[in-house]
């Protein structure tokens, strides 16, 4: 059977390619998000001191639409902060939505088993910022790694990016405080 594209959208994918890192890039187009264990897909956001993730603010998104039939499906689930101490905030698929997550990846595998060239996916992360503090400095810089097992390393995916790509000083200021200065 065929792999669905994996179209990791995180928010600072926004920015453009010149720091996306090619080689996790092509690994993870070749990925299946119907087959792979929900509780083992990790994403690391290394952020700037000054920028936070707003309690609840990160969600996953995996999806599909069939082409020949226009119909489509998708299910946003929380991604639970989780301190591991290997590398900046690392988030993961909520205990209480693997189940509804693993009933999409079914729903998925089905129309990808009708109709295979017709059957589009995407697993996407959303993430909504707060401010630590005063927020991050105007020159702050941010990474993105992820990785598809407990036991494999963390792989870049967006290296030391300009969060002035993403946000201006404006934009910046109208994020929310983080509240006790820690994310989740």
């Amino acid at each position: 059977m065929r792999s669905l594209l994996v179209k990791p959208v995180l928010l600072v994918l926004l920015i453009g390619c010149t720091s996306f890192v090619p080689s996790t890039a092509a690994r993870v187009s070749t990925l299946s998000p119907v087959t792979a264990d929900p509780g083992a897909i990790a994403v690391a956001l290394m952020l700037p001191d000054g920028a936070g993730v707003q309690p609840g603010g990160a969600q996953l998104f995996l999806g599909a639409r069939r082409t020949d039939t226009g119909a489509e499906t998708g299910l946003s689930v929380a991604l639970a902060r989780r301190s591991d101490g290997e590398v900046g905030e690392v988030f993961e698929i909520a205990p209480g939505d693997r189940a509804a997550f693993r009933a999409e990846q079914a729903r998925i595998a089905a129309w990808q088993a009708e109709a295979p060239d017709a059957t589009k996916g995407t697993l996407s992360m959303a993430v909504a910022p707060c401010r630590v503090g005063t927020g991050p400095a105007p020159r702050a810089r941010s990474s993105v790694a992820i990785r598809f097992a407990p036991d494999e390393p963390f792989s870049p995916l967006l290296r030391d990016v300009p969060l002035s790509r993403i946000a201006n000083e404006s934009d910046i200021a109208a994020w929310p405080p983080c509240g006790d200065g820690s994310s989740s």
